[in-house]
């Protein structure tokens, strides 16, 4: 049976913890990111380290969970390698690659122990804000996304079959959220920093589609759930395209920035081998 390990650092503050990780030579750095790092730590808050090692164990995960002073904690470890790699770059990488990641890290957290000073030198890089590009799904891929999955759940919800029915249910709530949320921001080119910066945008830029959402994820009538998620399938895509009428056909392309033409052109190609 799997377990977890009883976590030791539970009874330890952050700062203790932070001072036993600094003596092994193991480590060589610890950056706290998060509401710890920011100031804004709460009774709801947890803690969020990066932990630099000087080599990564092979049975090691570079993600981790424990608890610190009775907070869940995540760990993030990576390696003072990846770190001179990303002190090294030339070129800009994506904000979802790892050395993105480690340099978005590093803008936000603060240095808490840095034996060779490989974190001041990656977060002086990664304060240019110049090295990372933000990454979005396309326009196309995301007006795509969430009609397809509005198309599926339509589908299933004409049945009368109990399976299907009950399959739409799992559909609105596996895919519901998550894809009209992820695509929202998508769409508008705004990069995801995680649920609770994605609650404080709509909070405080688009109050109507947060209501709607709450209403959304509230709903258990399915006929009444199926509209709102229609209304802000049509409110999440709006800025890019229209929701698909029924008979509608979309091909996907290879090239999204060219979407309109090899659109076209894919269209064009469907209905050339269709014809008699």
């Amino acid at each position: 049976m799997l377990q977890g390990i009883p976590a030791k650092s539970s009874v330890l503050t952050l700062d203790e913890v932070i001072a036993r990780l600094s003596k092994r030579e193991a480590v060589d750095g610890v950056l706290v990111i998060g509401s710890a790092s920011a100031g804004t730590l709460t009774a709801a808050s947890d803690y969020d380290l990066v932990i630099v090692l000087t080599a990564m164990p092979k049975s090691l995960d570079p993600f981790g969970v424990t608890y610190i002073d009775g907070r869940l904690t995540d760990l993030i470890f990576v390696t003072t390698e990846q770190l001179d790699e990303v002190g090294d770059l030339e070129t800009a990488v994506g904000a979802e690659d790892w050395p993105g990641r480690i340099l978005r890290w590093s803008q936000i957290g603060t240095i808490a122990f840095d034996r060779s000073n490989r974190l001041k030198r990656v977060q002086k890089k990664a304060q240019e804000q110049r090295w990372v590009k933000p990454q979005h799904k396309s326009g196309p891929q995301a007006w795509r996304s969430v009609n397809y999955n509005l198309a599926q759940s339509k589908r299933l919800l004409k049945s009368d079959d109990v399976v299907y029915l009950l399959t739409a249910d799992l559909r609105l709530a596996l895919y519901g959220v998550a894809d009209l949320l992820f695509n929202y921001f998508h769409i508008r080119k705004i990069q995801w920093a995680g649920e609770k910066a994605a609650v404080r945008y709509l909070l405080a830029h688009d109050p109507p589609y947060w209501e709607l959402l709450k209403q959304f994820m509230r709903e258990t009538d399915r006929e009444r759930k199926l509209a709102l998620y229609e209304e802000l399938a049509a409110l999440t895509v709006a800025p890019v395209g229209d929701l698909w009428a029924e008979g509608t056909t979309v091909l996907g392309v290879s090239e999204p920035s060219a979407f309109h033409q090899d659109m076209g052109n894919a269209s064009a190609f469907w209905e050339e081998l269709l014809k008699e």
